[in-house]
């Protein structure tokens, strides 16, 4: 049952991490996958969606809107409030534009539009609703429903997902792959095993070589490329179009239940993420064990704050030698992080030749504005890392505070994660580089 329609912020709307368009780690900040969008405009076509809308927003379909955590999140109606807050926000429009130059010449209208009309459902009335709405329509690709099945709806994995796993990222590369005519017609059961491939237990096998099969996967996506198989010629016909394009392929044996083969590694995990359901209970960040302090080594120009980078280095070096044993040394890196941050402040204004009694607080005011400046150049690991503390979502000078003062817990992937803000701040003034990329 539908609970309510309501009016709700433009900022109280949050985006869906699971969206299947273009799934994201489930703690990514609504900046976070409008960059993603605007990096990878070919599932979102944002400038397309912008077109649509035109100068004013059309009320006849409502975002379909679940409230969870004390937030409203988009479940559907992801493109058009990304619009809407691309035109809103001061930042994401200065990038938007420079990726999309339709944003420059359309959307006048729609910056007033600060309220959006929703209908808000709960969580498993949503999914119902989405699934109806998208089962055969055009509006996500075939890959992008299968999708859906298998992580919302619990379906097993469809033919696309694990061709998509198979062959490192095919179907997402070829918009002639995702479609309902190559997971109904063209990977048929039938088909593969004429070419010699074969779906067991929810996984691709192959009877040939690994470059073999590699070869083969991309011929297939190649005949859809150069028009040799759709509805109209070789229709539903794999192995007919693989020989018009190459017929070597006459040679590829079929698929023997009984013979050799072996399963294909999957080598591009396609939906890789953490989904509400699997989701950790957490207030910061998720930071794999890979992620480096800093995000790697700094070269940073000689000088007292240098000498305190390379100290951090060396006391994490030791505390993750054995982490559970030297837990003890956790809050002292957490300390270091201020003591960081106050030693740059300090050895900045002396190098400028600026006397200030309040050198900590206006630092931080300088980079926020330095930072806010050089958006527009920055890449999008470092735009993600900064952006929720300039907009406002992260309290880094509360938290290097607490830390100075033993008031806030020590945890490890904070400090990771602030330790990698740190090092973009550093790169403003003490890099031998002066780079932000």
């Amino acid at each position: 049952m539908i609970e309510n329609i309501i009016d709700i912020s433009l900022s109280e709307l949050h985006l869906w991490t699971e969206n299947p368009r273009d799934p994201i780690d489930f703690e990514a900040t609504d900046e976070q996958i409008i960059i993603r969008a605007i990096e990878s405009n070919k599932n979102w076509d944002l400038d397309k969606m912008l077109n649509e809308m035109g100068d004013f927003y059309d009320y006849s379909e409502l975002p379909i809107v679940v409230e969870e955590d004390n937030r409203y999140v988009v479940y559907d109606g992801n493109r058009r409030i990304a619009v809407m807050k691309c035109l809103q926000n001061e930042n994401l429009y200065s990038i938007v534009t420079g990726k999309l130059p339709l944003f420059s010449k359309l959307g006048g209208g729609l910056t007033r539009q600060l309220e959006i009309s929703c209908a808000v459902y709960d969580r498993e009335t949503a999914l119902k609703c989405i699934e109806r709405k998208h089962r055969g329509s055009t509006r996500w690709g075939s890959l992008e429903y299968e999708y859906f099945q298998n992580i919302h709806r619990g379906q097993p994995k469809g033919i696309l997902i694990l061709f998509e796993e198979a062959s490192g990222g095919l179907v997402s590369n070829n918009p002639k792959l995702n479609e309902e005519y190559v997971q109904n017609r063209l990977l048929t059961e039938r088909n593969l095993n004429d070419v010699g491939l074969a779906v067991i237990e929810g996984r691709i096998e192959t009877s040939h070589s690994e470059n073999t099969t590699r070869e083969l996967f991309q011929a297939i996506s190649d005949i859809r490329t150069e028009g040799i198989s759709d509805a109209r010629k070789n229709a539903g016909q794999l192995r007919k179009a693989l020989e018009e394009l190459d017929p070597a392929f006459r040679n590829l044996p079929k698929f023997d239940v009984n013979g050799t083969h072996h399963p294909v590694e999957h080598s591009h995990p396609v939906y890789n993420v953490e989904t509400r359901n699997t989701k950790l209970a957490r207030r910061t960040p998720a930071t794999s064990k890979n992620e480096k302090l800093f995000g790697g080594t700094l070269e940073l120009v000689t000088g007292r704050t240098n000498d305190m980078y390379r100290a951090i280095c060396d006391i994490y070096t030791l505390y993750e030698k054995n982490a559970d044993k030297n837990s003890h040394i956790l809050p002292i890196l957490c300390m270091s992080m201020r003591l960081l941050f106050e030693t740059a402040a300090h050895e900045y204004y002396y190098t400028v030749g600026i006397e200030t009694v309040k050198p900590i607080p206006e630092y931080f005011k300088l980079v926020r504005s330095e930072l806010n400046e050089q958006l527009s150049e920055m890449d999008i690991n470092n735009f993600t890392l900064v952006s929720a503390w300039l907009n406002g979502e992260e309290k880094i000078e509360a938290m290097l505070q607490k830390w100075a003062h033993g008031s806030l817990a020590a945890d490890r992937d904070l400090v990771i994660r602030m330790s990698q803000i740190l090092a973009v701040i550093l790169s403003l003034h003490h890099s031998k580089k002066r780079t932000l990329g």
